[in-house]
């Protein structure tokens, strides 16, 4: 299985270790290579799309895991709407079903 996963990101974002940490999680559940391109929101040299998120933000194949396709054009932290209530983070489950999408 080939995917094109981004990892967007702040740099002072407190979810972002947990972030890494489920998308690895995800990776090996879904059988996928462990690789992503990770991107700094405030690196001059990123793509502009990646400004249009909050942080962190996983993508695959350029959809938002989410779902929901929430975008932001400032500086926040990404909140997700979880069967838990609100995390920081998206689940496991939520990556895993991006990953497994048969769309490109």
């Amino acid at each position: 299985m080939t995917c094109n996963v981004e990892l967007i990101v702040d740099r002072n974002c407190p979810n972002v270790d947990a972030a890494r940490e489920q998308l690895t999680r995800a990776l090996v559940a879904a059988q996928a290579p462990a690789v992503w391109r990770e991107w700094d929101r405030e690196d001059p040299d990123a793509p502009g799309y990646v400004r249009q998120y909050g942080s962190p933000t996983i993508l695959v194949h350029g959809r938002d895991v989410s779902g929901d396709g929430t975008e932001s054009q400032s500086n926040c932290c990404r909140v997700y709407q979880t069967q838990d209530g609100i995390r920081g983070v998206p689940t496991v489950a939520m990556i895993v079903a991006a990953l497994e999408s048969d769309q490109p």
